[in-house]
C-alpha cells in the first residue's frame, strides 16, 4: 500500500528483520524513486541500468564494492 519513494516498505523490512538501516542494500532501477525511497529511510542503494540482464555483473558490481570486514 505505499507509493515509491516512500520510506514507509523500508523501515518495515529493517523492523521486520531487526535490521539498522547500513545492513540492507535496495536495489533498483531509478534514482528518482528506487534511490529516493532508500535514501529516506537511511539505506543504500544500487541503481543499476534499466537493460540489466546479467546476475554475473551483479555479482561482479557487489563484490567489487564489498567491505568483508563489515560482515555480520
Amino acid at each position: 500500500g505505499f507509493l515509491k519513494p516512500s520510506p514507509a516498505p523500508f523501515a518495515r523490512v529493517l523492523e521486520d528483520f531487526g535490521l539498522t538501516p547500513k545492513c540492507m542494500l535496495h536495489i533498483g532501477d531509478r534514482v528518482d524513486t528506487d534511490g529516493a525511497g532508500a535514501a529516506a529511510a537511511g539505506c543504500p542503494s544500487l541503481i543499476l541500468r534499466k537493460d540489466f540482464r546479467s546476475f554475473g555483473e551483479l555479482y561482479t558490481i557487489l563484490a567489487r564494492h564489498t567491505d568483508r570486514s563489515e560482515a555480520p
